[in-house]
């Protein structure tokens, strides 16, 4: 799995740069993970109306980084539909 962390640090330096702190970017991965159980189809337009709906309202996902996004959780096993639980993240996703 030596990629797949390598997949996490890119994103966590993303949402970083990006100017989200640290400790609230595992939360924000589960809010995205959960939508896609809801919406397995989820797309760029909808992810962002599901965080402003979830009360990130000073945060918009660009295009690159919600293809990050995906690409991290496919890296993890996890496809589209069968995003049923963020349960894995608090497993695979620490943040040291």
């Amino acid at each position: 799995m030596p990629g797949n962390n390598r997949l996490r640090e890119i994103l966590i330096n993303r949402l970083r740069n990006r100017g989200m702190e640290l400790g609230i970017i595992p939360g924000f991965i589960r809010i995205l993970t959960n939508s896609f159980t809801s919406i397995p189809h989820l797309n760029l337009v909808q992810a962002n109306r599901q965080l402003r709906y979830m009360g990130w309202d000073d945060f918009e996902l660009d295009y690159f980084t919600f293809q990050l996004i995906i690409e991290c959780l496919e890296a993890y096993g996890l496809n589209k539909s069968e995003y049923v639980s963020a349960r894995w993240f608090e497993n695979n996703f620490t943040l040291h």
